[in-house]
């Protein structure tokens, strides 16, 4: 049985109001004489309304979690019995912040259980129009009562604020990161101000969602990304391996080499030692560790490296459970058009949940892993580019350094960078992929020893 920590409703309140009262004295620090009276009484009345989102919200959590401490949590990797399936259909409704209002739950076409421990989504929001895509499609898919959304936005935009308050009312929580200053470490590196000020967001927006908000679990999307329909599927299934296995730290929806030549089943799972961010789950244990130490900028590296990897895995897909249209964000370019518009979408829902994922637990998939690899035919990186046939079966092609895997992996069109010395979406130094319609591992020589920069 897992042990739930309930947080009285009373003083979740108060941290709530008094979260948001500093919040606004900061911001209102901002603000000097009659020309800013009026934007302060606006956001008076934002922290107001933000106030009894968050609280209804939060007593639909309270509800959720004490009606999980008492449930025996059924086994993360099996068949749901027909017996369970009675039972999850005899559950009460419970209430949503949608309830509050009198208006419809948002219901997605995916059924996952609400007797799960809610999990929070956290939106990256600034100022970008088309953000309503994203959010749109989260509020579609999801089921409502389970996945409260949180609009965190920085920058200070009075029409991205107003369109969140226009379009999704209390839909959502809308919180605004109050720190718009420059950031003193970024003067000396103005090409890189973006990064420093994402950094800064995080921070913030991740110490409200387990510090302030009292989550345990939350997916974080930018607001660049359109989830699939089974998103959600797929995130309370990783949340549930992660629960089993501590050598899982994270849980992704993105294959960096998911384009369409690469890939071969919307089914089918991997675990990785590179962090892929883009749509990823994060827990209030892993938070702990890296709260205190988080960087000043470029987050998602730092997250890569030893220190904070700390030699364990995350969950990807193989075909992307989210697609990104940032064409226009920080490190967007030439690189969007040549990479990241192109990987591939998925034409098929798959019910995570209702499937055995037993194989993704580490003492299952290392050793068969292990053993599918050294039964690939090994074959010279020539023949796999000029003379392999399609329908040949599993190979295996060897790379002798991180610089000979640097341009093997170039001249197939995969993605050839390295992190810390792990390259995208591999394992044990092994990359897989699909290549002319044969399963390809691009792996390391049998001597190796791990990963070095």
């Amino acid at each position: 049985m897992r042990k739930v920590v309930l947080v009285p409703t009373a003083l979740l309140a108060a941290a709530v109001i008094g979260f948001f009262i500093w919040n606004f004295l900061l911001l209102s620090s901002h603000l000097a004489g009659s020309a800013g009276e009026t934007r302060m009484a606006t956001l008076l009345e934002q922290v107001e309304n933000s106030q009894q989102q968050i609280i209804a919200q939060q007593q639909q959590i309270q509800q959720l979690m004490e009606r999980d401490a008492n449930r025996q949590a059924a086994p993360c990797v099996q068949h749901q019995s027909e017996g369970t399936k009675a039972d999850r259909r005899d559950d009460p409704p419970v209430p949503t912040l949608e309830d509050n209002n009198n208006t419809p739950a948002v219901v997605g076409k995916q059924t996952v259980h609400s007797a799960g421990e809610p999990i929070a989504v956290l939106v990256i929001a600034c100022n970008r129009p088309d953000m309503v895509r994203c959010v749109d499609r989260l509020l579609k898919f999801r089921p409502s009562e389970r996945f409260p959304i949180i609009i965190s936005q920085d920058c200070g935009d009075a029409s991205t604020a107003a369109t969140i308050r226009e379009h999704y009312g209390n839909q959502v929580i809308h919180v605004m990161q109050p720190e718009l200053e420059e950031i003193p470490e970024a003067k000396h590196q103005p090409q890189f101000k973006g990064y420093y000020k994402i950094s800064r967001h995080y921070k913030w927006a991740l110490t409200q969602v387990f510090d302030v908000l009292f989550f345990n679990s939350v997916i974080i999307v930018e607001d660049d990304l359109e989830i699939s329909e089974d998103f959600f599927d797929y995130f309370a299934a990783g949340r549930q391996l992660m629960e089993q296995d501590e050598t899982l730290w994270c849980v992704s929806a993105w294959n960096d080499n998911g384009k369409s030549e690469f890939v071969s089943s919307a089914k089918k799972l991997y675990r990785t030692d590179f962090f892929p961010g883009l749509g990823w789950m994060l827990t209030r244990g892993v938070w702990s560790e890296l709260s205190s130490k988080w960087p000043k900028a470029f987050w998602d590296d730092w997250m890569r490296e030893p220190a904070q990897r700390a030699n364990r895995a995350c969950i990807r897909p193989d075909i992307s459970r989210v697609s990104n249209f940032g064409e226009r964000g920080v490190s967007a370019g030439q690189f969007f058009y040549d990479h990241i518009a192109k990987i591939k979408r998925p034409t098929e829902t798959v019910p995570f949940l209702s499937m055995d994922l037993s194989y993704l637990l580490k003492d299952k998939y290392d050793p068969a892993y292990r053993a599918a690899v050294k039964a690939a035919r090994t074959v010279r990186f020539e023949e796999l580019l000029n003379s392999v046939p399609p329908g040949t079966g599993n190979l295996r092609v060897e790379y002798t350094s991180n610089q000979d895997f640097e341009r093997k992996s170039s001249e197939l069109g995969l993605m050839s960078d390295l992190k810390a010395g792990v390259p995208r979406t591999g394992y044990m130094g092994i990359v897989e992929f699909m290549y002319k319609g044969n399963r390809v591992y691009l792996s390391p020589p049998s001597d190796w020893s791990g990963y070095h920069s």
